[in-house]
């Protein structure tokens, strides 16, 4: 029995898929691009209690993603978007937000797919003609 299609990618693997910096990732999120999302347990915006994946905006955790590789494995979160919603909401409960690791940042598999698509990323394997007539 195969397994089912994989549904999220970390940014590490998507940096290794993709053979770019962390930085490069956080850029083409920030326009738009895909989004980096993540869990969390239950927080509180407002009267509004929210839990479970939610949208992170890259600039908010700027530091995390230098290209020189010298910041922080973790931030801190003080406003999340909810995955069915288009505004973002402040965490005001934690007060100091919620503490977020790279390792748990992830992209879902059908934006990794369809960035590559866009970009033409996918790499078909073609066949070798050895020139006499056969195919490796």
């Amino acid at each position: 029995m195969a397994l089912p299609p994989r549904t999220h990618y970390t940014l590490h693997e998507v940096t290794a898929r993709w053979g770019c910096n962390i930085a490069d990732i956080a850029g083409w999120a920030d326009v738009g691009r895909f989004r980096i999302m993540t869990g969390i347990a239950m927080v509180r915006c407002g009267q509004e209690a929210v839990a479970g994946k939610v949208v992170l905006s890259p600039m908010e955790l700027l530091p995390l993603f230098r290209r020189c590789g010298t910041g922080p494995t973790e931030g801190v979160m003080r406003r999340i978007q909810p995955i069915d919603r288009e505004d973002w909401l402040p965490i005001t409960d934690p007060v100091g937000g919620v503490p977020v690791a790279i390792a748990d940042m992830l992209i879902l598999a059908e934006e990794v797919h369809a960035f590559e698509d866009e970009n033409d990323m996918v790499r078909r394997v073609g066949r070798i003609r050895t020139g006499r007539g056969d195919a490796l």
